[in-house]
């Protein structure tokens, strides 16, 4: 035992410095074995705690210039640990209890996982934050169409499943928000469609809003979109009823429009050829002047049907036009006249060829404008005047007989003509003759 202890304490002094030697040898080849150096990480998240701090009291924040995003966070650790570090295993704070008065928050760096790293720094040492009284407001949601539908097809309806938003967040955020609008895409399409569509806020200007801070009672609604196929069909106007008395219609109706372009379901137009205006909708008895009148063509469309446009008002507009009528004095003369019938063995003559009667007119005043003296022709029916008379023979002398007038059309004749006719039968003529000879002695 004396001799152990002898050789453990003899020499004591020379022993320690080898041990210092002996543990520095060991510090130096650790240091080259696993020596340490620095190591970036890049965008990194900065997590915010105790908000609730802020949000409890009715407010708001918001992070600044992008300040909770750490372009590059720099650290040092051993080469063993650098080696197997990750990004998540960098800790980036900032606690709300450290808020300055300047509204900014400290950042602090920590890797929990591992002891041995140490000076984490970033490029940026603290977190922005603007903070203000939390709102809400109810705004109405429209829609925008985005494209057109298929050709001969109309949207007949559009619904959302909801009309209106809740939004929520910063007063200042939410003082610029005016609407809410959904894009509809309805390009092409010819059949009815159904789809949730995402909501898009929009400032007074039309410019979208996309705050983070600003959250919505839903991100989406749901669209639904009725597709009605289109037919063009005529309208067919009547009309009822005469002018007032020397009035007439001219023949000229005005009718806008004529044709319609409707909308339904393909059963609903497939029978549809027109669309008929009742008579008694332009009723134009006792008239004396053009007649005017605004009909709803929405009375008259059959069910499951509407107008492809939705801008049409459904009114359409009728002119009747009415003229008087006017009477004209045509001078004839015995060119005009022709007997068509006569009682054989008799002369006929004009009694006084001066004394032919004038034929009246009447019609509407570009059509008696057009007729002259040549356009009147009469035919006189002897024959069939003495039936009419009840004779079967005329003794000789003069008679009014009627004629009948030819007038071009769209004009009448006013009145009767009749003419007068010296008659001669063939006996009061041989005697008349046998009267002129003279005596023989």
């Amino acid at each position: 035992m004396k001799k152990w202890k002898k050789l453990l304490l003899d020499n004591w002094g020379l022993k320690l410095i080898s041990l210092t030697i002996a543990f520095a040898l060991w510090v130096l080849v650790i240091s080259i074995d696993d020596p340490v150096d620095d190591k970036t990480f890049n965008n990194i998240k900065v997590r915010l705690v105790n908000t609730q701090l802020i949000t409890d009291d009715n407010m708001v924040y918001e992070v600044l210039e992008s300040t909770d995003i750490l372009r590059s966070v720099t650290f040092e650790a051993p080469k063993s640990i650098r080696e197997k570090i990750e990004v998540g295993d960098i800790i980036a704070e900032a606690d709300l209890n450290e808020l300055t008065t300047t509204d900014t928050v400290p950042i602090r760096f920590s890797c929990p996982k591992y002891r041995d790293v140490t000076n984490i720094t970033g490029n940026i040492s603290y977190v922005k934050l603007e903070i203000e009284e939390k709102t809400s407001k109810w705004i109405d949601i429209t829609y925008n169409l985005v494209g057109e539908v298929a050709e001969g097809y109309v949207i007949n309806s559009i619904n959302l499943d909801q009309n209106r938003l809740e939004i929520e967040g910063p007063a200042s955020k939410i003082a610029e928000v005016s609407k809410a609008v959904v894009d509809v895409n309805v390009a092409g399409i010819s059949n009815n469609m159904s789809t949730p569509v995402d909501i898009h806020l929009k400032s007074f200007t039309g410019a979208e809003i996309s705050y983070s801070s600003i959250t919505k009672n839903a991100d989406q609604v749901k669209v639904s979109v009725a597709i009605y196929a289109t037919k063009e069909v005529p309208i067919e106007y009547s009309v009822t009823g005469e002018p007032a008395e020397g009035y007439e219609v001219t023949g000229k109706m005005e009718m806008n429009p004529q044709t319609i372009v409707i909308a339904g379901t393909t059963n609903s137009l497939h029978n549809v050829s027109k669309i008929t205006i009742p008579a008694d909708e332009l009723d134009i008895t006792d008239v004396t002047e053009d007649y005017e009148k605004t009909i709803n063509l929405r009375n008259y469309l059959p069910s499951g049907v509407t107008f492809a446009d939705r801008q049409f008002d459904g009114k359409a507009n009728v002119i009747i036009y009415i003229e008087p009528l006017i009477d004209k004095v045509i001078e004839i003369t015995t060119r005009n006249l022709e007997i068509i019938s006569k009682p054989e063995s008799m002369i006929i003559n004009y009694a006084d060829s001066t004394d032919i009667p004038s034929v009246i007119i009447r019609g509407l005043q570009r059509e008696v404008d057009l007729v002259e003296v040549n356009d009147v022709f009469g035919s006189i029916d002897i024959l069939g005047w003495m039936e009419d008379q009840g004779l079967t023979t005329l003794a000789s002398g003069t008679y009014q007989i009627p004629v009948d007038f030819e007038v071009p059309e769209n004009v009448e004749q006013v009145g009767k003509v009749s003419v007068a006719l010296e008659f001669i039968t063939a006996e009061d003529l041989t005697a008349r003759n046998a009267e002129a000879l003279p005596e023989v002695e």
